[in-house]
């Protein structure tokens, strides 16, 4: 099914005609109350729903399930390698599943960086956008890393090992100054390919 995020709500659209959305025809329209912020496919045939206040599941019966009622996605985080990873307010999270769907748990990783990385992912007039706000992300799958970037040049980059989750740090900073006399470094594309010249 061709699938377009509409605010709260995600619309199928007519098996075979991706522009037609008639419910006649056999459309349909998924609400989940919440802001969508990503779509992530799950182990075996779901599809994660991550809303801004609340994570849900679509299952192959299109059923829907919570994963999480009260801890959500923040915009640009949501990635997948070996699972996905997003942020909460709480840090870089992942969902760890058990033997049946609905009874996920999600469980911060980022804690040895948490004291940094907290601060920059408050929320602000009910959106997440404090300064200096997260405003992407991107994997390196040669790597195995997840990387967040943040609007002031910093990016926080999580490698998975067999150690574990190491997080690494680096700033790009231009020497011009803006007018509030910061100097803000602004990704504005990303690429998780390597490329030889």
């Amino acid at each position: 099914f061709p699938v377009t995020i509409h605010y709260g709500s995600i619309l199928l659209s007519v098996v075979g005609e991706p522009t037609n959305f008639d419910g006649v025809m056999g459309a349909a329209e998924i609400a989940f109350g919440d802001r969508i912020v990503g779509l992530q496919v799950l182990a075996g045939a779901a599809l994660g729903v991550f809303c801004e206040n609340s994570i849900y599941y679509r299952d192959a019966e299109l059923g829907v399930h919570v994963i999480s009622a009260n801890t959500g996605c923040i915009e640009y985080t949501l990635a997948a390698t070996d699972r996905p990873y997003y942020c909460s307010a709480a840090g870089i999270m992942t969902i760890e599943q058990s033997n049946k769907y609905g009874e996920f748990v999600g469980s911060s990783i980022s804690d040895k960086v948490d004291p940094w990385l907290r601060p920059r992912l408050k929320r602000i007039q009910g959106r997440y956008f404090s300064y200096p706000s997260v405003i992407g992300n991107m994997i390196v799958r040669t790597k195995n890393q997840y990387r967040l970037f943040f609007r002031d040049g910093y990016i926080l980059t999580m490698t998975v090992g067999p150690q574990g989750y190491v997080f690494t740090m680096r700033k790009y900073e231009f020497d011009n100054e803006d007018v509030d006399g910061t100097s803000d470094f602004i990704t504005m594309a990303t690429c998780s390919q390597m490329c030889l010249s």
